[in-house]
């Protein structure tokens, strides 16, 4: 969307598309009541597909004459449709909220990020502030909380390994407990569909060996 603020985030040696279309590949997708979600969930299967359509592009797209590129763009929109790829355009009062909220969470993930207390921060109540967020972000409060809070930990733990046990790391990125840590990892990996977390099972397991005594 036009003058939308526009980021992403990567752990590790994860890689990242940026791809910027032009409006005119967009008008039959679009229109004045519509716009694009700030945040979509596809499915694993859907990520793989989108994998698969932009490593192609990427290596041939120099290449692409201007049916090719409109397929292309059409082909990408068309497997992103499902996962909540349109909206209702918003008020900008709402888009000051999601950016607002987006980056208050991302600067405090390792506070108090429970729905009263962020409710009150902002100014709403409860209620409305949950179906706000629900709206814009397309996920609920504690699934998007968790996953910020996994991505910190993943991009802090090489830093801090060395200073503190696993335990006192996800602490400090707002974990409760080694249970909450382990049940948020492993629906993030199930989630990630670029398998950059396929061994952290046996990492995590020899940590969790070594460290034990610390632990308990």
């Amino acid at each position: 969307n036009s003058y939308d603020i526009h980021h992403y985030e990567y752990v590790g040696n994860a890689a990242a598309y940026i791809l910027v279309v032009e409006k005119g590949y967009l008008n039959q997708i679009i229109d004045e009541k519509t716009e694009f979600n700030n945040f979509l969930s596809p499915v694993p299967e859907v990520w793989h597909e989108l994998l698969k359509l932009l490593n192609d592009a990427y290596s041939r797209f120099g290449e692409y004459n201007i049916l090719q590129k409109s397929g292309f763009i059409n082909s990408l929109m068309g497997l992103l449709y499902n996962s909540q790829l349109l909206r209702q355009k918003e008020k900008n009062l709402n888009k000051e909220f999601f950016i607002k909220v987006s980056e208050y969470i991302s600067a405090n993930y390792g506070e108090d990020l429970k729905l009263p207390a962020l409710a009150k921060k902002f100014g709403y109540s409860e209620n409305y502030f949950s179906m706000l967020f629900n709206k814009m972000f397309g996920v609920n409060l504690s699934e998007h909380v968790n996953r910020v809070r996994i991505r910190k930990e993943m991009e802090s733990r090489k830093q801090l390994e060395k200073k503190y046990t696993l335990k006192e790391i996800i602490r400090r990125c707002g974990f409760n407990s080694m249970e909450t840590y382990y049940r948020v990892l492993k629906k993030y990996k199930h989630e990630n569909a670029l398998g950059e977390y396929d061994n952290m099972d046996k990492k995590m397991t020899e940590k969790t060996e070594n460290k034990k005594k610390l632990w308990t």
